[in-house]
């Protein structure tokens, strides 16, 4: 997870985690895969047996505001809750 107005620097992001390879997966095999539009998905990677890297920048907000599986419906949540539900690794990723 990112904030809104950046975009995660995958190149540093891949070599700060010690991955060997990493892509982003295309919106035929997003929407394949899980069912849901890119641009739709919650945050929630532990649902998907996922790992859920969250930008540090983030951290300077109260609340986050995300899809929940619609492009027209958002949530908004705080942070601390996220955070205690999801337990993201925290990370420089802007």
């Amino acid at each position: 997870m990112v904030p809104g107005d950046k975009q995660a620097n995958l190149d540093a992001f891949q070599k700060a985690q010690g991955f060997s390879k990493l892509a982003m997966a295309s919106r035929d095999t997003v929407e394949v895969k899980i069912g849901l539009q890119v641009g739709s998905i919650p945050p929630f990677g532990s649902f998907l047996k996922m790992q859920t890297y969250l930008d540090k920048a983030l951290l300077s907000e109260q609340e986050i505001a995300f899809n929940v599986g619609r492009r027209d419906r958002s949530v908004l949540m705080e942070l601390e809750d996220f955070i205690r539900l999801e337990k993201p690794k925290l990370v420089d990723l802007s």
